[in-house]
């Protein structure tokens, strides 16, 4: 949040606008975050199902 804000301030923006600028950032990069783990969950191998007669595992 605050590299945008500060790049907004840099180029002239009021400080509200360079605030908004910022927590748009921030949003971008927290959804960015948050979409790597479940793109990456659709690269693990699932265990075969075992059938209906199979003996409990623990």
């Amino acid at each position: 949040m605050t590299t945008g804000t500060i790049n907004a301030t840099a180029a002239g923006v009021n400080p509200v606008s360079a605030q908004v600028a910022g927590v748009h950032t921030a949003f971008i990069w927290g959804a960015f975050i948050s979409l790597v783990p479940v793109l990456l969950s659709l690269f693990i191998k699932r265990r075969p199902a075992l059938g209906e007669n199979a003996a409990m595992v623990h």
